[in-house]
């Protein structure tokens, strides 16, 4: 269900540094799950992306405020790309897709897990709430009609649909 490109592929050849990190915990011994965990961090840390939406600064905020772009975490698209797939996705590939999509800034958008959620684009509600919960490569989202407390609730953060 998540979109591979040429473009990923392409990425990932022209970076030798990202390469590099890919190359070098694809080659551990680590498991799938420890090592979509370490690339989640590596590469955020190397090519300096927010990980969580409390690392977006201020100056990120004012660049794709100038550029007339949105900022998401790479947490935020994680639990995008994992709810879209659904569970049927190598969780190495689905952290390179959320990677990309944030490096990029051509984010898979929210609606996309809400189709599917309610059931179709027909069938999407005009106001609803998300929370996000998990850590890392394990971030989910939960959509619900009725908003409450994302703190109760015991997300990491909710956005509300209008």
């Amino acid at each position: 269900m998540i979109q591979r490109s040429r473009n990923l592929s392409n990425w990932l050849k022209s970076d030798e540094g990202l390469s590099d990190i890919i190359n070098t915990i694809q080659h551990s011994n680590a498991s799938i799950a420890e090592s979509a965990k370490e690339i989640f961090y590596a590469v955020s840390s190397y090519l300096k992306l927010p990980i969580t939406p409390e690392d977006i600064t201020e100056a990120m905020c004012k660049e794709a405020q100038e550029s007339g772009v949105e900022l998401e975490s790479v947490f935020e698209q994680m639990a995008v790309v994992n709810y879209i797939s659904e569970g049927k996705e190598d969780k190495r590939n689905l952290v390179m897709q959320a990677l990309y999509n944030v490096y990029h800034r051509k984010y898979t958008a929210l609606e996309n897990a809400a189709e599917i959620y309610f059931g179709g684009v027909d069938k999407i509600p005009k106001t609803y709430t998300c929370y996000l919960f998990g850590t890392d490569i394990d971030a989910r989202i939960e959509f619900s009609i009725k908003e409450r407390s994302w703190i109760d609730a015991g997300a990491k953060m909710m956005k509300k649909i209008i």
